[in-house]
């Protein structure tokens, strides 16, 4: 975050950490329990030391991630998106990554399989992974017809409280 190199400039944000107190950044070097309920898992690839949320919910483990950008990224054999289906059929992907990364596509593609194994079914969609991705694909009227099967948008429940 501190130094970025040409190929990372459009995806990272110059000066991101302006203002932040070094004190108050803790590295992380694996997995992380939050407290009951909510834990931070190595999940490398969409950055160098990305890491997705697991909470437990009413709803199972819900699991949040940038690695994919919606639950047809993570069940492409049931997504009606026109031709990730097919794709992922033709090139054997079990998952699809979001592809905005140059730094760890393999790292990103057996994350986003841990992430999916982590979240298990949705309970509605039970074709789909209980994922809610933290920048979730939605339709988008300058590709009309292109909608992903299913979305989420906002959800809650509950919040953090000190013990």
């Amino acid at each position: 975050a501190h130094f970025l190199m040409p190929p990372q400039l459009d995806w990272y944000c110059p000066n991101g950490l302006a203002g932040v107190p070094p004190n108050r950044v803790i590295p992380l070097e694996g997995d992380v329990m939050i407290g009951d309920g909510l834990a931070l898992i190595r999940t490398p690839g969409h950055t160098v030391g990305n890491h997705s949320f697991v909470a437990h919910t009413p709803e199972g483990l819900k699991v949040t991630s940038e690695n994919g950008v919606g639950p047809d990224c993570y069940a492409p054999e049931h997504s009606s998106i026109p031709g990730l289906k097919k794709y992922a059929k033709q090139t054997g992907m079990e998952v699809i990554l979001n592809g905005n990364t140059l730094e760890g596509g393999l790292d990103q593609y057996i994350s986003m399989v841990v992430e999916k194994t982590i979240a298990g079914k949705h309970p509605l969609y039970t074709d789909f992974p209980n994922m809610a991705n933290s920048s979730e694909l939605t339709s988008y009227w300058g590709f009309p017809g292109y909608r992903p099967t299913i979305t989420f948008g906002d959800l809650s429940f509950g919040v953090l409280q000190r013990k």
